[in-house]
């Protein structure tokens, strides 16, 4: 059966209410099939501070390999994709292959763009010797006992001249051997 729901007021809004105050428990909206009352699909709020009403919010979805989280939204902002806990802004993990897939289908001459933009917060202009984009690779080395995160190499843009209007500004690219 379909069913109407109508809001009278600008912002009308559909409430799932966790009257238990405990951090850290859950408010849910579950969407099922009609053969199992086993969830196919969850949205989840996770109330962290009931007082000032901080919560995360979480994603999951069910797969041929069970029902788990696949992405998460902190209460900061950070977003986390296939991982609860981003570590950036926007944090990507995956067991599998991964990449990142940026594609224009428009019949035109604008092209698909990554940019890194240094922006200082008082006044809006890069100074001279700025990192202003770094693009990196890391992995953890081989000890066994305790594994260190190590850069394999970079490339990363730096402002030579900002003082006058010939602005420059160059791309390095490093490598790192033995370590170092």
């Amino acid at each position: 059966p379909q069913s109407t729901t109508a809001f009278t007021s600008t912002f009308g809004a559909l409430n799932l209410v966790n009257s238990d105050a405990t951090a850290n428990n859950f408010s849910r909206l579950n969407f099922t099939d009609s053969s199992s009352t086993a969830a196919a699909a969850t949205v989840a709020a996770k109330l962290l501070d009931h007082t000032n009403h901080y919560a995360d919010l979480s994603f999951w979805t069910r797969s041929a390999t069970g029902f788990t989280e696949k992405m998460t939204i902190l209460s900061t902002g950070a977003v986390g994709i296939g991982t609860s806990a981003p570590e950036t802004p926007l944090h990507v993990t995956s067991t599998g292959s991964i990449g990142l897939l940026l594609e224009q289908t428009a019949n035109d001459t604008i092209n698909p763009a990554i940019i890194l933009r240094k922006t200082r917060s008082t006044t809006k202009t890069a100074l001279d010797g700025d990192l202003i984009g770094t693009f990196g690779a890391k992995f953890w080395d081989d000890t066994a006992v305790t594994p260190v995160e190590t850069t394999g190499g970079l490339i990363y843009a730096v402002v030579d001249d900002a003082s006058d209007t010939t602005e420059d500004a160059s791309w390095h690219f490093t490598n790192i051997v033995a370590g170092a």
